[in-house]
């Protein structure tokens, strides 16, 4: 569908025609986001209240069937170097305007930061170290450890424009950081703790023997990224008393750490004045749910 054509139908919308007006929905409809910017741009050019009503009613229902088919190609993905678009996703249900490539660029910023000071040659502390260095020293960015009450901390443009977030923003930052630099970092989520996992299986049954997990070691991003090998964090989950089973100390896929995290953002009430946006929360949900997590 060309402008002209899409130009004509939104000319149509105010028809009081309900058969014309409900085809011409239809095709509006069909024609996805190519439609975006023209309805957008046609939004309060005229005093014409049901024109700019049913304008907006169709932008919103555009961009929500694009969200929603964007979302569940993500989940049905394979791909364990997407989580940066599982937190898009989660970024947009607070900052609906930000997208894939603001997110993106804000990453690469800070990628370009640290990849020339990583070589080959380098530990798994030694780059761990180096990454730490960047993300805390330099760049400034930290977990907020009280609750600030504030709703914009749990996402991640928050993390970027003030530099703190709450741990799930944080977390996702830091493990798309990390891959993103090859570096084998993933979420690992006890109960009421998030912390990150460093996995190499050769030197971790090296360290632990045969019986130990892929995990060499734990990052504490509470403590500046500070290490915890497993005998430390046993100490912590025992002084925290956290009820901890085997599993809950295994790093998450990309799914499950979106998965928590939306639970966290349910549980929590982040939307619970907002209808609309705890439905999408809600729909994203059953969707994870419907590919066997829970």
């Amino acid at each position: 569908m060309d402008n002209s054509e899409i130009k004509a139908l939104i000319r149509l919308l105010d028809d009081p025609d309900e058969a014309v007006y409900k085809n011409v929905w239809n095709r509006l409809v069909s024609a996805g986001d190519v439609a975006l910017p023209l309805l957008e741009a046609s939004l309060g050019l005229t005093d014409n209240v049901l024109l700019n009503h049913r304008i907006q009613q169709l932008l919103t229902e555009i961009q929500n069937i694009e969200f929603y088919n964007g979302f569940e190609n993500w989940v049905k993905s394979e791909d364990r170097q997407a989580l940066i678009y599982g937190l898009h996703y989660v970024n947009q249900l607070y900052y609906p305007d930000t997208d894939f490539n603001q997110l993106k660029a804000r990453f690469d910023e800070l990628r370009k930061s640290v990849w020339l000071e990583m070589n080959d040659n380098l530990t798994g502390f030694e780059a761990i170290k180096t990454l730490n260095y960047f993300v805390f020293e330099l760049n400034g960015l930290r977990v907020e450890t009280k609750q600030s009450g504030e709703k914009s901390a749990q996402f991640l443009d928050t993390l970027f424009l003030q530099k703190q977030s709450s741990p799930f923003p944080f977390i996702g930052m830091y493990t798309v950081l990390a891959q993103s630099l090859q570096l084998p970092v993933f979420p690992v989520y006890l109960p009421g703790l998030l912390i990150m996992s460093y996995e190499n299986a050769e030197v971790a049954i090296a360290a632990y023997g045969k019986e130990t997990s892929d995990i060499l070691f734990y990052i504490n991003p509470y403590d500046k990224g500070a290490f915890l090998g497993h005998k430390a964090l046993d100490f912590v989950v025992q002084k925290k008393q956290i009820p901890a089973k085997d599993e809950h100390y295994k790093s998450l896929s990309n799914k499950m750490f979106i998965y928590f995290y939306l639970k966290y953002l349910r549980d929590t009430q982040v939307f619970d004045k907002d209808r609309d946006t705890q439905e999408k929360l809600d729909r994203m949900l059953f969707m994870l749910k419907q590919e066997g997590l829970d």
